[in-house]
């Protein structure tokens, strides 16, 4: 069975993707169109390996991915903070419209695809992860891996403070100068 996750740059679908690889017959990639322009032809022979494969992408719900009677999971963030997210990352200046757009149409997505949506500020908690985790795995035996996901959400620490992971740059670059 395909299911399709996906939400604004910067909005946890990576997260998303990883935290559902723990299902046993789950592969769920992440951007994969990234890399192959035959990405749906490859998560339909992937379907045929895995009883779930997923899609975690940004852009799931652009018109030329979209997948009828599919499971989907859209995880919304709010487009200041996608533009903001987005301009400390990489240093891109996108308009915000930009962002306003694409989360109307996400949305649109979401509501026609009858989807389960996460607002991003919950996603970094078990009971968001629960509810993905059922949503998704209809029919599965396969109990929400509740310890597991007590970790993930600790590893996240991208999300939670990078200094904490990273440091400080001054920190950082004394770290790498100094390693042998």
């Amino acid at each position: 069975m395909i299911f399709q996750i996906t939400g604004l740059p910067r909005s946890g679908t990576a997260f998303t993707a990883s935290f559902l690889n723990l299902h046993p017959e789950c592969f769920c990639h992440h951007e994969l169109a990234a890399d192959r322009e035959d990405w749906k032809e490859y998560s339909e022979f992937l379907d045929k390996r895995w009883e779930f494969v997923g899609e975690s992408s940004t852009y799931a719900w652009l018109p030329r991915a979209y997948r009828a009677g599919v499971t989907k999971v859209l995880i919304q963030r709010d487009p200041t903070q996608v533009k903001k997210s987005v301009h400390n990352i990489t240093g891109q200046r996108t308009e915000l419209d930009v962002y306003i757009r694409a989360a109307e149409a996400a949305h649109r997505w979401a509501v026609e695809g009858r989807a389960l949506i996460i607002p991003f500020h919950e996603l970094f908690t078990l009971d968001a992860l629960g509810k993905i985790w059922d949503h998704v795995f209809v029919g599965s035996f396969t109990p929400f891996p509740i310890e597991k996901a007590r970790l993930a959400l600790t590893m996240n620490t991208q999300r939670q403070d990078p200094k904490k992971a990273f440091g400080d740059a001054q920190c950082l670059r004394q770290r790498l100068l100094t390693q042998p």
